[in-house]
């Protein structure tokens, strides 16, 4: 099996949303969205190229896509989220499964991943 990176952005961004759902929502729906997280991020490791896995060529970095709406199935009802908002960004090879970014699915994409490949071509 590929072993899991979360790349640093992509920790900030799980941080970030599971504060905001706890503040929003309490601690029942933010245990929720982490399980959710969770099992998306095993679902791409298992198979980065399962259904809902989208390959994005108009971003860069060449990365896919997965929504987390594709994980909620894999989860007992009672742990389930209505409407998840976010795709996980990730890339993968033999070896491991990189998670990019996690994004909310209002944002501007190609502009949250921009930064991450100028940072990644000025330490080539």
């Amino acid at each position: 099996m590929r072993r899991l990176i979360v790349q640093p952005p992509a920790r900030s961004d799980e941080r970030a949303i599971l504060t905001v759902s706890f503040r929003n929502f309490g601690l029942a729906a933010r245990n929720r969205y982490r399980a959710l997280l969770q099992q998306a991020y095993a679902n791409l490791q298992n198979n980065p190229l399962r259904a809902g896995s989208v390959e994005r060529s108009d971003l860069p970095g060449r990365v896919r896509v997965y929504h987390l709406r594709h994980a909620r199935s894999r989860l007992a009802k009672e742990k389930r989220t209505a409407r998840p908002r976010h795709f996980i960004v990730f890339t993968f090879d033999e070896d491991a499964v990189r998670i990019v970014r996690v994004l909310h699915d209002a944002m501007d994409l190609a502009g949250h991943l921009a930064p991450l490949e100028e940072s990644a071509e000025e330490q080539a």
